[in-house]
């Protein structure tokens, strides 16, 4: 799951393909993809026939197995949003192109004059980031940064049935209401108060334990290290017991995600003169 992406070859345009299984007439070329045209008059054995028949062909079909001279997993969701959020974060004005262009679901383009434009983008936004201070979640007792806090993203852990938790520079917190509304509220330049939001916990250090069982989840207890405590179902950061903290240090370009597929995805647009897809 996540964004699947992928830039076509141009073996088909130029004509270099091994001749298709079909009539010429059969066969449509759409958004740069190759597919057997649709008819109301094919049985259900005729189409999965057919179907088989051309995937076997598009596998070997030219140099480029399915016509795709460049795949790539860019990311899940997550990563993606954390990529966004980076460019959002320090954008000074130069990363426009890289604001607009990540999707929000699986469709959509990128068209190869514009990839230039991404790799000049990658470029400013390394030297923005790099020696930028950083704060992540740290699990003490294994050592693993658990997750990055991204400012336009209110650093979300969490959600319960009628509590959110999350955190920021400032510590580890429970609020009353859902993430949703407060990721809403930050989408809308709202910044409300402590107060209006109904924060209930806050601390730089917890430690977590399961206490109980509700319906077979875990009721999970969080003690801070300036002794405030919050119990709740649906609480929690991985299973059982943590030490965790908020930590910060330099942001190194390598904890950006979705760097490297995008890299080669804008010079393989560049390189053949075909658009992205996003999948």
């Amino acid at each position: 799951m996540g964004l699947d992406t992928r830039v076509p070859c141009r073996c088909w345009i130029n004509g270099l393909t091994s001749d298709p299984p079909f009539d010429l007439s059969l066969l449509e070329y759409k958004e740069d993809e190759l597919s057997v045209r649709d008819s109301d008059d094919r049985s259900i054995e005729e189409v999965i026939r057919m179907d088989v028949a051309m995937d076997t062909w598009l596998e070997k079909c030219c140099p480029h197995p399915y016509m795709e001279y460049c795949s790539e997993w860019v990311g899940s969701w997550s990563m993606v949003n954390t990529f966004s959020g980076y460019v959002d974060q320090f954008d000074d004005g130069r990363l426009g192109f890289l604001r607009d262009m990540m999707p929000e679901g699986n469709y959509g383009q990128v068209e190869p004059s514009d990839a230039q434009r991404g790799i000049e983008e990658l470029e400013i936004l390394r030297t923005l980031i790099e020696g930028q201070t950083a704060f992540f979640l740290y699990d003490s007792d294994t050592g693993q940064e658990l997750c990055h806090y991204i400012p336009a993203h209110t650093g979300p852990i969490r959600t319960g049935s009628d509590f959110s938790c999350g955190f920021d520079p400032d510590g580890i917190f429970v609020r009353a209401g859902k993430y949703d509304d407060m990721f809403h509220a930050s989408m809308a330049g709202q910044t409300p108060s402590k107060a209006t939001i109904g924060e209930l916990f806050r601390s730089m250090r917890i430690s977590q334990r399961a206490i109980d069982e509700r319906d077979g989840r875990p009721v999970v207890q969080w003690i801070g290290d300036n002794g405030a405590s919050f119990v709740g179902i649906g609480l929690g950061i991985g299973d059982g017991y943590h030490q965790i903290e908020v930590t910060s240090r330099a942001l190194v370009w390598a904890d950006v995600p979705c760097v490297e597929p995008l890299s080669n995805l804008f010079r393989a647009a560049i390189q053949i003169d075909m658009p992205i897809y996003w999948l």
